[in-house]
């Protein structure tokens, strides 16, 4: 059997090592920018979205609010023909 000679690990860094890790950290470093990015965009797509249905409920319940009032005044005066209907009918018999 042959035996391979075992490399000894250098104790300091180097520069190249260095310059190296720096390019590879930086890389990574690029990419976790480019995700961020993303990840910003879509957050601003879903906040955009978010506030338009809130704008779009607030018309409606304005809407809604619109109409109920004017059901409580058409049930009024509804009733108060209804009333002066039942005198006018007493007054007749």
């Amino acid at each position: 059997m042959k035996k391979t000679p075992v490399k000894k690990e250098e104790k300091y860094v180097t520069e190249k090592v260095f310059e190296k890790h720096m390019i590879a950290i930086g890389q990574t470093l690029a990419r976790h920018d480019d995700i961020f990015n993303r990840i910003d965009k879509a957050l601003e797509t879903i906040i955009g979205e978010i506030r338009s249905v809130k704008e779009d409920t607030h018309a409606m319940r304005n809407s809604i609010r619109t109409i109920d009032t004017e059901n409580i005044f058409r049930d009024k005066s509804t009733e108060n023909l209804r009333v002066r209907v039942e005198k006018l009918e007493s007054k007749v018999k």
